[in-house]
Formats: structure tokens, C-alpha cells, sequence
């Protein structure tokens, strides 16, 4: 199983038995891991872009959150990095409108992805939802924008590895498959809906 991390778009290495993902409907994803060498990689950032693969399947796509490095003997530093996902894009955008008598998915589409475009965020799979008689985003995150039409509709959100925007009912994602031909050791999964 080839692990392999890019930060910057620098590879560098990890501890292999260091690793974790956490990937939650309506939760943003982490991932958390250990660098053992920077490679040529300069130093890590909070806000480096991270993409992390599993024999060439992209299994996270995000930003770097915190950064704790740790010399554990002289001249030895390991660096314990955290990441969250797509989503927090939408963190750093705001959408302000006022809108009437329209489906969720019209409301995505046309006030809130064009914002995000900004950031390269494209449309996935947007459902319309119901009818909405009025919204009103009052300089709201696209992030709060998005929590709002959701727990209105009852479906979910999320920026993928692709950098799409999907804006979906719940009972569409059937969560995470595990490749049976792959040999895990001490693995576990655990999925949630949560609100």
C-alpha cells in the first residue's frame, strides 16, 4: 500500500503508523499525521494545501490547520501536521442576498457556488429541495449559508477532492467502501450522521 503526501505540492515523508483520516457526513473531514522528513519542502504552513493518496486514489484533499514540530534528539524534528478538508473554503467567503420563492438548489447554484467559484470550487451533485418562501443571508459564511439550507432540507453539503460543491439528500450517500482486496491491519472505520 503506497502512501504518499504532498504539501505545497512538495512530497514529503511520513510515519506510515502515524496516520488518520476522519471523514463525517456533514462534519468537516481531518486528517492528522506525522512528517519524519521534509524532503524538499522548505518548511509547512497553516493554509498549504495537503493531498493525500492511497496507491494513486486521492483519500483526502485540504488545508493544512495546525503545525507542531518536535525535536525528538538533536538535530531530529518531526512535524505532527492536522488538516480539515474542501469545506473550510467556504469558510472564507460570504454571500449576502436576500431571495424569494425558490428551491434550495436554485439558491446554491445561483448565490452561493458563483461565490465559491472564486475559489476554483465547481458544481457537483445539487438537488433542488423544496421551495423556500424567504432567505435572507446577512453577510453569512458561505459555510453558514450552506449549514442554514441544510438543516432546512435535511440534505447535506460538501466541497470533494474535486473541489465540487455537493449539495445532496442524506439517504444519497451510502458512506465509504473498503476495498476487500486490501489486507488492513489494525484498521477501523466508524461512520456518522450527524447534524
Amino acid at each position: 500500500m503506497a502512501l504518499t503526501i504532498t504539501i505545497a505540492s512538495e512530497e514529503v515523508a511520513i510515519n506510515p503508523n502515524a496516520w488518520s483520516v476522519i471523514d463525517k457526513l456533514n462534519i468537516r473531514s481531518t486528517i492528522s499525521f506525522v512528517v519524519i522528513n521534509l524532503l524538499n519542502l522548505s518548511s509547512i504552513q497553516k493554509g498549504d494545501p495537503i493531498v493525500f493518496e492511497r496507491d494513486g486514489n486521492t483519500i483526502f484533499n485540504g488545508w493544512v490547520d495546525t503545525v507542531l514540530t518536535q525535536e525528538v534528539e538533536p538535530d531530529v524534528l518531526f512535524t505532527t501536521v492536522t488538516g480539515v478538508d474542501n469545506c473550510s473554503i467556504a469558510d472564507r467567503r460570504l454571500v449576502a442576498a436576500s431571495i424569494e420563492n425558490q428551491t434550495a438548489g436554485y439558491i446554491v447554484i445561483n448565490f452561493i457556488l458563483p461565490i465559491l467559484a472564486e475559489e476554483n470550487v465547481t458544481a457537483g451533485i445539487i438537488d433542488d429541495g423544496i421551495v423556500l418562501t424567504k432567505v435572507n443571508f446577512n453577510y453569512y459564511t458561505c459555510t453558514q449559508a450552506l449549514d442554514l439550507l441544510s438543516e432546512t432540507t435535511g440534505f447535506y453539503w460538501n466541497i470533494n477532492y474535486d473541489k465540487e460543491l455537493d449539495f445532496s439528500d442524506r439517504a444519497s450517500n451510502t458512506g465509504t467502501d473498503l476495498d476487500s482486496n486490501i489486507h488492513h491491519k489494525n484498521f477501523s472505520l466508524s461512520q456518522e450522521n450527524s447534524q
